[in-house]
């Protein structure tokens, strides 16, 4: 198995960068876990935070132009290239129902598609508490990896297993009828763990 993330690859260079400019920043999730794996990956999302030390001072207004400016620059947008960046709407935090996630954006560099999402609490405790499957629970800091005991149970069980403590209904609805089918669409006969959720509920 992979236990690294390259140092060289062009998602740990971003990473990099948002840290210099002041970021508290984390490729979580499905890149990690997939890295892990050895399975291809389909995006890479990137939790930030702002760090104490250094607020970047950008309009408040995340809807702003400003911030797309902002974040062309961080990833070095080439004028060239088809190079991408959108705000997603309230559809990404549940209508607003994650109140700890402040906005999100979706950057296409590349052949490579990012979702940055922007956080109120330090993006270790929210992927560590607030990943609705184990199996996401780990994270890279630029320079390694970092696995929950969650994830490595998962891992090491073939298991699915979700914690719905911190999730809200819709949330919840997400995890069982959306989120873990695209987990195994790439892990065919790991077992969902939902701790006596049923999905039939959540059916159309």
């Amino acid at each position: 198995m992979n236990q690294r993330i390259s140092k060289n690859s062009d998602m740990v260079a971003h990473l990099q960068r948002l840290r210099k400019a002041g970021w508290d920043a984390i490729i979580a999730g499905g890149a990690v876990r997939d890295t892990f794996h050895e399975n291809k990956i389909s995006d890479v999302d990137i939790f930030i935070a702002e760090n104490v030390n250094h607020r970047p001072k950008i309009d408040n207004n995340y809807n702003s132009d400003k911030w797309m400016e902002y974040w062309s620059k961080i990833f070095q947008f080439n004028p060239k290239k088809n190079d991408e960046i959108k705000l997603f709407g309230d559809e990404y935090t549940f209508n607003g129902l994650d109140t700890l996630i402040l906005g999100v954006w979706e950057v296409l560099k590349g052949n490579t598609r990012y979702q940055l999402i922007l956080l109120k609490i330090d993006p270790r405790k929210y992927v560590c508490n607030h990943f609705d499957f184990g199996i996401c629970r780990a994270y890279c800091d630029g320079t390694k990896m970092h696995f929950t005991n969650e994830f490595l149970v998962d891992s090491l069980n073939q298991t699915i297993t979700l914690y719905k403590e911190n999730l809200t209904e819709p949330q919840l609805q997400y995890a069982v009828t959306n989120h873990l089918q695209k987990i195994q669409q790439k892990y065919p006969g790991w077992a969902p763990m939902l701790g006596g959720v049923d999905p039939s509920k959540y059916k159309k």
